[in-house]
């Protein structure tokens, strides 16, 4: 899917106090086989001076949190990948990301959903603030940012003079009657910038046709509604819809005519639709028309304006891309049958079919296609269990071991990380990226290993790896500086 995201508004620079407490840290790792949580005392980390009994925040005379504290361990933690020196800050969602996402030469960006910069630090994640989410970056000798408006991510181009809007939809932004369009770049394979392929730019562009149910039906921008035409009938309500009642209406004919009425239950006509603007829907039931479509096309930059150019997918159906190797791997919908499949480029002109890789599937969810550390992965659903491949070029693919979370696996200087999917304070290390090691965070987050309401990101960048776990009411976030090889 083409996810859309919405730039949140983060608190100003945060001041961090200087209060350091000297936690001694020790801690046993478990191979993947070992017992469940909690259940072995191997997997307790001893603490000296108890971490434990120190506030998560600091607090002000006024008790309003105001700084993150911050916990540097004196003793490091053995690993197979050698030995971790954490640093503990405690915060919440208003002082530390949700994730820490790269480096940018001595500063670190950190986001609250992928692809979505808002935060930056600039003393290795100690203290955060507020960053723009868009950049300038130079592709095929043109200066480009990406700027979220209105909820929709929006391609500029930068002139001496300012911004100037790239429209994406040149060849059809004609909404059909009683339809709203909108358009905007995908976050793929570039966070909504052009990518170059084969000496020539190209964007992927998403255009929704929807009914403005928020204009017709909102309470508060939020709508929750229930249409019938004939024996058929459909549910629509925003994400935000919470406990708002619902609105039932009914599509009829116009007699005559190729519109469509939306009526209330009082039989007062509230909304029409044009059938013309079917096609462009791709349906030719108006209750499926209501549900809306969404379309994505790839487009080629001229020097002057993005075009069109033939793709192998499906345009009514999600599209995945994922640049890797020297080019761009796709999963979509083929144009013939319809079914899933994935395709590779090397200059956005010319698709190569890749195959699916292991076995095809028999029944059940397709795969999926998401981009990792210099890799593509694809989750594939047997009926035995879910296998996840690796490629690094995107037509070959590797197996990975059978370790929970291993799709969200980042690789470092000095080997690979992956936080535990499952509401639970681990995290797994490896040298190769084939053994994993099982090391328990419990002590260190503060978390009582039967409490199920966490989640917990992780990333290695060089030789730091960064832990984000986030509660409901905070975020802790661990800085575990590896001990190289000597």
């Amino acid at each position: 899917m083409i996810a859309r995201f919405g730039r949140a508004t983060i608190a100003a620079m945060l001041v961090i106090v200087a209060a350091i407490v000297a936690v001694t840290a020790s801690t046993a790792t478990t191979p993947e086989h070992a017992d469940p949580i909690g259940s072995s005392a191997s997997e307790t980390i001893a603490v000296g001076t108890s971490a434990a009994a120190l506030p998560p925040v600091d607090e002000a005379d006024n008790g309003e949190a105001t700084v993150n504290r911050v916990v540097r361990s004196d003793e490091a933690m053995a690993t197979s990948i050698g030995p971790i020196t954490w640093t503990r800050v405690d915060g919440d969602g208003s002082s530390l990301p949700r994730n820490v996402t790269r480096s940018v030469g001595s500063a670190l960006a950190g986001d609250e959903a992928e692809g979505q910069q808002v935060w930056r630090s600039l003393d290795g994640g100690i203290t955060w603030s507020a960053a723009d989410a868009s950049s300038e970056r130079r592709v095929a000798d043109a200066r480009w940012s990406v700027r979220d408006v209105d909820g929709r991510r929006l391609l500029f181009r930068v002139t001496d003079t300012g911004e100037v809007p790239v429209d994406v939809d040149a060849a059809g932004r004609a909404a059909p009657q009683g339809f709203r369009v909108t358009e905007e770049v995908a976050s793929d394979p570039a966070d909504g910038y052009p990518i170059m392929l084969g000496g020539r730019a190209f964007l992927l562009a998403v255009s929704d046709v929807r009914v403005p149910w928020d204009q017709i039906a909102g309470i508060g921008g939020a709508y929750r509604v229930n249409v019938a035409f004939g024996n058929e009938s459909i549910a629509l309500a925003s994400g935000d819809f919470h406990e708002l009642p619902v609105q039932r209406f009914t599509i009829r004919r116009v007699p005559h005519s190729r519109q469509f009425e939306l009526v209330d239950l009082d039989d007062s006509v509230v909304w029409t639709i044009d059938g013309v603007g079917l096609d462009r829907v791709g349906t030719s039931s108006p209750i499926w028309a209501i549900a809306g479509s969404t379309t994505t096309r790839w487009l080629m930059w001229d020097g002057d304006r993005f075009d069109p150019v033939a793709a192998p997918w499906s345009t009514a159906d999600p599209v995945d891309m994922v640049a890797v190797g020297n080019g761009v791997l796709v999963r979509g919908s083929s144009l013939d049958e319809r079914t899933t499949e994935f395709w590779f480029t090397t200059n956005g002109r010319d698709w190569d079919e890749i195959e699916t890789p292991g076995d095809a599937p028999s029944a059940g969810p397709g795969p999926t296609l998401r981009s990792g550390s210099n890799e593509a992965i694809v989750t594939v659903y047997r009926s035995g269990g879910v296998e996840h491949w690796s490629s690094p070029d995107g037509r070959t693919f590797e197996r990975l071991a059978d370790v929970p979370g291993i799709e969200n696996r980042s690789a470092g200087a000095l080997g690979w990380v992956a936080a535990d999917p499952r509401s639970s304070p681990r995290l797994r290390v490896s040298r190769d990226g084939e053994v994993w090691e099982s090391v328990d965070l419990a002590e260190l987050l503060h978390i009582d290993r039967s409490s199920w309401d966490l989640s917990i990101n992780a990333r290695m960048l060089g030789s730091t790896i960064y832990v984000v776990a986030e509660r409901p009411d905070s975020r802790v976030l661990l800085i575990g500086d590896i001990e190289p090889p000597r």
